[in-house]
């Protein structure tokens, strides 16, 4: 597998409402490869991560997919998040 290391940050403030990170959260668990052991949101598969971090700037993922697989996920993270937020490009 080609794997890329990739990072990209996403404008979400951490002083967001609750309610925001309440939705966050549902998209995070209705995401495939989600790892509901883990202590931080992240997925996994047996070759590949995603790892997620809140920073000043944003959320951040950073992962180690192949681009074929991380074209997949991210475009289900967008498309799951447009219809939540009612947002139009992310």
């Amino acid at each position: 597998m080609d794997e890329v290391f990739r990072c990209v940050n996403l404008n979400v403030h951490y002083s967001a409402p609750e309610y925001v990170w309440d939705k966050i959260d549902a998209v995070f668990k209705s995401m495939d490869f989600y790892d509901p052991t883990s202590n931080v949101p992240s997925w996994k598969g047996d070759d590949f991560y995603v790892e997620y971090s809140l920073e000043p700037s944003g959320m951040q993922f950073s992962s180690n997919m192949s681009e074929n697989l991380w074209q997949k996920w991210y475009g289900e993270l967008k498309k799951t998040s447009f219809g939540l937020f009612g947002l139009r490009n992310w």
